[in-house]
């Protein structure tokens, strides 16, 4: 289990094209179109997905993705819809988990299909909400006076519905039946850098606020208390329909950029009709106090010349807009051509401040500038290319993945950010060697950048899992922490082979980058399940290139240097102020713990391997030893070799493995966790506790690199299932060579 109660889980057709055979949904089907029956191409994407779904719970092939069953309820899969990626050619559905009708905060599961329907990815995230009262004693009107009170409106002022959810608490680990009400502008905060929007979650069995969630910045202006209409009309409602026009001006670093405008009621107003990008100035208007203050009037021409803030604004919005279009094959943010609206001239608490607001932030739906004092003069925060694309990037997660702004997340949300935003920033240089990693390093006229992705310690912020910073500031350290991910990136951007040569191209990181986010993670998503997600999107992007496991292992070899596991580590990194402990950790004794997760698929030991008749079978026990044995000599599948149990020792009985001497692969162990195996009750192996603080070591019984054959996703399967603690037995670590 992750550390946001989440249960992972992620299969892939590359690492096992015969269990995805075996999923391939056929009954009912017609091998070829004809009248009376449809073929498994000719289904719609949903329909398939789900007949694929309902396939995997029942597979014994995969015992990682059983249905789950809580308060009688077995888990359902609502569908979120289906969704083409031209990037890979492939299309991606995806469902959130429910029991009774109740979602589960944070679920996900994606289901890929190739061009065929056939099935290439199943990549997961489930809760199982045990022990929670399903039924609410609290309402939804109390829930929201709860929010009211916690975001300073009056009663009935707040329009909002609540929502039941089953929701994992990462303060007190465990679950809870709760309310979400999500978007809500807050009139209680102290943030002075910029409008604050939460999402507030109440207890639904107390009424408790459970926890206040914050969004990167922002501010919903619907849900205010005013019913008036908004002074300035919509952009995507009133596109301009006039002349269309590209003109040459100057930008803030006095830098001649060409932007495309229009020509309405005489005169030019910065529109570009072909990206849907508007420019608009707010005047120095409040954008909290004044509700009607964005997007304000457009940036226009004449009087005078162009506005240099706004001339920035809107060249650097269309290079993010063409990165998106162009490279990610995305029809903007929302992936439906809609408007990307910026406001130069922004103001926040203006009492405070005047006309300075040192601040760029996303707010809500549109980019909105601030602007410092430099030399006399106020220059605009919308200068720099790769601060206006990590900002316009902070939309495109709040349009996919929706990673919230706390804790490891919140580093998530805010790494992805900073990773577009140096990838558009330096697009334009085919120089990998010339490329400007510093984020920021112009927005204060020192020189000094927010963060660097090639060094992270230059602004003291850690490069690798273990040196992550547990803050009560900046939400859990969002800012700090990010540069963990951000270093996978660099590393990802610089890798090279043997002669020097880069082995991923940026357009391609980019790519990974993109798919990850806008496919595989969800709202409590952290660094592990980009990793995850990650790797699913190699196999789909390069699945007919062939350096894909080149381009694979540069890319798990950059998460690696950085300390971030496939799966969850025994530390936790979630909100301020948790314990070191979490519920993925299963323990013999409180101080010892191990990772515990399911085979993600499995290849049995078989009789028959050696071929031409002979036939090795399994040991068949004595009555004897069949008493001693765990679950009366129950056989426990692996990759390539099972085995089977004592009960007192808890120990293996025996082991059976196949041996491809002839297609062996060498693989390391870096980075391998011993693991518990959750198919077998925990106090039935001989655990981590076992050999804490004393000579013994974990020998593998089945020889580690035996298994260790086949094609190169299958034999990782295999590498990893020999760190079971069921494979293990302890010899001294003088007599254990490592």
């Amino acid at each position: 289990m992750e550390i946001n109660g989440l249960m992972p889980f992620t299969f892939h057709r590359h690492d096992c094209p015969q269990v995805a055979a075996a999923l391939r949904p056929i009954r009912g089907l017609a091998l070829s179109p004809t009248d009376e029956a449809p073929t498994l191409a000719s289904l719609d994407a949903e329909t398939a997905a789900r007949r694929y779904l309902d396939k995997a719970f029942a597979s014994p092939q995969l015992p990682g993705f059983n249905p789950i069953v809580v308060q009688r309820h077995e888990n359902e899969y609502r569908t979120l819809g289906a969704e083409a990626i031209p990037l890979t050619g492939t299309t991606m559905v995806k469902f959130r988990q429910l029991f009774g009708n109740i979602p589960v905060y944070g679920s996900l599961v994606s289901v890929e299909l190739d061009e065929n329907n056939e099935l290439l990815n199943l990549n997961a995230a489930r809760g199982e909400p045990s022990g929670v009262n399903p039924v609410a004693t609290q309402s939804p009107a109390q829930a929201l006076k709860v929010v009211e009170d916690a975001a300073g409106y009056q009663r009935g002022a707040l329009q909002a519905v609540p929502t039941l959810q089953y929701y994992f608490d990462p303060k007190d680990m465990r679950w809870r039946l709760a309310y979400t009400v999500e978007n809500v502008p807050s009139r209680k905060s102290n943030n002075l850098r910029a409008p604050a929007l939460f999402d507030y979650v109440v207890d639904a069995h107390t009424g408790a606020l459970i926890a206040t969630l914050p969004h990167p910045q922002g501010l919903d202006f619907k849900q205010t208390e005013s019913t008036g209409q908004r002074r300035h009309s919509s952009p995507a409602l009133s596109r301009a329909r006039d002349t269309g026009c590209s003109e040459a001006a100057h930008d803030e670093l006095g830098k001649e950029r060409q932007v495309q405008c229009k020509l309405k009621e005489g005169r030019f107003i910065l529109v570009d009709e072909d990206l849907n990008i508007h420019t608009h100035d707010a005047r120095f208007r409040d954008i909290q106090l004044d509700d009607e203050s964005l997007p304000g009037d457009y940036v226009t021409r004449p009087p005078g010349t162009w506005s240099a803030a706004g001339v920035s604004a809107h060249a650097n919005a269309t290079e993010v807009a063409r990165f998106l279009r162009d490279v990610l094959k995305r029809n903007s943010l929302d992936n439906k051509g809609g408007p990307i609206i910026s406001s130069i001239n922004c103001c926040y608490l203006n009492g405070q401040q005047g006309q300075e607001w040192r601040n760029a932030a996303w707010v809500h739906s549109q980019m909105a500038y601030g602007q410092r004092m430099q030399g006399g003069r106020l220059i605009s925060y919308a200068t720099a290319l790769d601060v206006v694309a990590h900002e316009i990037f902070h939309g495109l997660t709040a349009h996919t993945a929706n990673l919230l702004y706390e804790g490891q997340t919140g580093a998530l949300n805010e790494s992805y950010s900073d990773i577009f935003g140096i990838i558009v920033s330096n697009f334009h240089k085919p120089d990998i060697t010339k490329w400007d990693w510093q984020m920021g390093e112009e927005l204060e006229g020192t020189g000094i950048p927010l963060r660097d992705l090639r060094s992270p310690k230059r602004r003291n912020h850690p490069e690798h899992m273990d040196e992550y910073q547990h803050l009560s500031s900046d939400h859990g350290g969002v800012h700090t922490n990010s540069s963990i991910h951000n270093r996978a990136a660099y590393l990802m951007l610089t890798a090279t082979d043997a002669a020097g040569q880069p082995l991923l191209k940026p357009e391609e990181v980019a790519a990974l980058f993109y798919i990850t986010l806008t496919q595989h993670l969800s709202r409590t998503s952290t660094f592990s399940d980009s990793r995850r997600g990650m790797d699913s999107a190699v196999l789909s992007l390069f699945r007919d290139d062939p350096a894909r496991e080149t381009k694979r292992e540069a890319v798990s070899r950059a998460f690696e240097r950085v300390g971030i596991s496939p799966t969850p580590t025994g530390k936790s990194v979630g909100a301020p102020g948790t314990q070191a402990s979490s519920p993925f950790l299963l323990n013999d004794v409180q101080e010892v713990a191990a990772v515990s997760r399911p085979p993600q698929f499995l290849i049995p030991y078989s009789a028959s391997f050696l071929g031409d008749g002979f036939q090795v079978p399994l040991p068949e026990l004595t009555a004897r030893t069949r008493d001693e044995a765990y679950a009366g000599g129950q056989v426990m599948d692996y990759v390539h070799f099972s085995l089977a149990l004592h009960e007192r020792r808890r120990t293996a009985l025996y082991t059976a493995c196949n041996i491809d001497a002839a297609h062996m692969v060498r693989l390391g162990r870096q980075g391998l966790p011993w693991m518990l195996d959750p198919r077998i009750p925990t106090q039935a192996q001989l655990g981590p506790a076992y050999y804490a603080g004393n000579a013994w070591d974990r020998g593998h019984l089945v020889r580690r690199q035996d298994p260790i054959w086949g094609p190169v996703a299958e034999a990782r399967r295999a590498n990893e299932a020999t760190f079971y603690f069921t494979n293990a037995a302890p010899p001294t670590c003088q007599l254990q060579p490592g």
